[in-house]
């Protein structure tokens, strides 16, 4: 079955979106719909750069998934440090999109399943050298015109980045240009 997956190209600074024919129609772990929901795609695009100097990380890899980071009041065996205290993260095996940064540090994760208006999902960025950054549980919104920028500054202090979307930002800058994906102040999350 042939049908229109949006994406966004980055070039020289300039956005453009497009739709190109795809015959790919397997979803993942994603599919967690209902029969009757149809599944639209998503996009999250941007840039990683280090937070000291500036330049552009290349290589960092970009995973996507729909698992929470787990946070703990106590370390435990496998516990991570982090600047939210110990944490727990996705396991790597639950992710459903990756991508890598190229040379000038930018990056786009293409088809990212999303049943219904929206989902929430869970960005780890890793790179040699530096601190794992995780934007924890954003809003993804399916089509090219709603895809999500994220601009990561990554840091080198020995320890994992959380960024909870509704608690601060942090070293990341997102784009919440429409009204669905503005952070509020009260902690929506069960």
């Amino acid at each position: 079955m042939k049908f229109m997956v949006p994406f966004i190209i980055l070039l020289t600074g300039i956005n453009c979106a497009c739709s190109l024919p795809s015959t790919t129609a397997k979803i993942d772990k994603a599919s967690q719909t209902r029969d009757h929901e149809h599944v639209y795609s998503g996009n999250i695009y941007g840039t990683i750069s280090d937070n000291s100097s500036g330049a552009p990380v290349q290589n960092a890899i970009i995973y996507v998934t729909d698992t929470p980071v787990e946070y703990l009041t106590q370390p435990r065996p496998g516990a991570l440090n982090s600047d939210q205290g110990p944490v727990i993260l996705p396991d790597l095996l639950s992710t459903l999109r990756q991508a890598s940064s190229g040379d000038d540090g930018s990056f786009i994760v293409n088809d990212i399943p999303i049943p219904g208006s929206s989902r929430l999902y869970t960005v780890l960025i890793k790179a040699d050298g530096r601190d794992t950054t995780v934007i924890d549980q954003v809003l993804v919104l399916p089509g090219a015109s709603m895809a999500l920028r994220i601009d990561c500054r990554m840091t080198s202090e020995g320890r994992v980045r959380i960024i909870k979307i509704l608690k601060g930002r942090g070293h990341v800058d997102i784009n919440y240009k429409d009204e669905l994906r503005k952070p509020v102040d009260k902690d929506l999350r069960p």
